[in-house]
């Protein structure tokens, strides 16, 4: 954290503070942090903003205190399921990139869901009948796509904290092409079948670059090849060979590896996982055992103070 402190030298910069619940452990401790480290670029306290539940909290009196900017955050929406509400939106913006345009996508993509019923009733039928079978303990997310690696974080949240209850749920296990084919694949072929498997590959690259062989040392199928189109080949064998194996899988190809496919496929998961908790006679949208760690951060942290 230090060393990224020291690197910032503008005196114009944001900092911009989120949590629903306005008492987030790690929120709190960076904001203080931050804000004494870099305590010459934060006197006038115009240069923060903070986004969170409207009631009595910690961060909430900060903003009264200081008359911090304060937004107040959808007290109808998780944080794991707010992507699309002021505390995506907001940062997407600043960022320079039209937000309403995201959201507008983001709110037509769950439309089309509802209408083609047959599709998303699908895959969730699947998911579900997996899940209740008790054979599988893990969801492998195979992506092939190197800048979904943050979205595939956030979509491990959302499944784990909002499936896994009541002894219900699989583990969701990360993964990346092409790498995981050389650690996990033999595993995954011809070691248990106790997992099932998502897919993940865009069809085509904004930025590709060619594999020449102008010596010719290099095998002939590679030559003129681009890295994207070998990504893409190794993405559909490794899907072929689950499928020869009989490993449950499904294939979600995008578009390409631009922003909007990306908004299309995190509404469709968002919406996807909150309807597979309630099939699972579950609620999608609480966290009861994450809450039993946060108090019992807060009380060893009383007693250690």
């Amino acid at each position: 954290l230090s060393l990224k402190l020291n690197k910032i030298k503008e005196s114009k910069i944001l900092l911009l503070i989120i949590s629903k619940s306005g008492e987030t452990t790690e929120v709190l401790s960076l904001y203080s942090v931050i804000v004494n480290y870099l305590s010459k670029y934060f006197k006038k306290k115009n240069n923060i903003i903070i986004i969170s539940d409207k009631k009595k909290s910690p961060l909430f009196e900060v903003s009264k205190k200081y008359k911090i900017k304060f937004i107040e955050h959808n007290p109808k929406i998780g944080g794991r399921y707010s992507c699309f509400s002021e505390t995506g939106l907001i940062p997407l913006n600043l960022a320079g990139l039209n937000s309403m345009n995201i959201k507008k996508l983001s709110d037509k993509v769950l439309s089309e869901c509802f209408k083609n019923k047959y599709f998303f009733s699908e895959n969730i039928a699947v998911l579900s009948t997996l899940i209740c079978k008790k054979k599988y303990f893990g969801h492998v997310v195979l992506s092939y796509q190197e800048s979904l690696h943050s979205m595939i974080l956030w979509y491990r949240q959302l499944w784990g904290e909002s499936l896994g209850k009541n002894g219900k749920g699989v583990h969701f296990l990360q993964a990346t092409g092409s790498i995981d084919q050389h650690s996990q694949l033999q595993m995954w072929l011809d070691g248990p079948d106790n997992l099932f498997y998502t897919i993940i590959i865009p069809k085509k690259r904004r930025n590709n670059f060619k594999v020449k062989d102008n010596n010719k040392l290099l095998p002939s199928y590679l030559h003129n090849q681009t890295l994207g189109e070998i990504l893409y080949s190794m993405g559909i064998a490794t899907y072929n060979e689950l499928v020869k194996a009989k490993r449950p899988v499904r294939l979600i190809f995008l578009e390409d590896d631009s922003l909007k496919p990306s908004v299309k496929l995190m509404s469709f998961l968002m919406l996807e996982v909150a309807i597979l908790g309630r099939i699972l006679g579950i609620n999608p949208f609480n966290q009861p055992a994450v809450e039993k760690v946060k108090i019992l951060t807060k009380k060893l942290l009383t007693k250690n103070g």
